[in-house]
């Protein structure tokens, strides 16, 4: 059987074809894969800045509360402000457990330190 231009041209054509589709779902594939990636990210890194900022206003307020202790006489408003003080304590001890548990298994040691 004899090849026209016609045939060659329409396999060559075909065989193009072929090749987007192969690349089509090939980057489709990719692109499922890094969305997840990138969720997953966005998630874990909201989270630990949304942590880490509750941190930070759980030491502010020991700050806060300490001074007022400082700058106070009265015995009662002292124990006040330790329960207080122990009460930011549990709470930076709760949200320190929930970033450690979102940290990657290779950072985990250095925020233990």
């Amino acid at each position: 059987m004899r090849w026209t231009i016609r045939w060659k041209l329409g396999a060559a054509f075909g065989v193009v074809l072929l090749l987007f589709g192969v690349t089509a779902v090939l980057a489709m594939r990719t692109l499922a894969d890094n969305q997840a990636k990138l969720e997953r990210l966005v998630d874990v890194s909201a989270e630990s800045v949304r942590i880490n900022a509750e941190l930070r206003q759980s030491i502010m307020e020991i700050g806060r509360h300490e001074q007022a202790i400082l700058l106070s006489s009265d015995p009662d408003l002292h124990q006040r402000r330790e329960a207080l003080i122990d009460e930011q304590k549990l709470r930076i001890e709760d949200l320190s457990t929930r970033l450690l548990g979102l940290l990657d298994p290779e950072v985990r040691p250095l925020f233990e330190e």
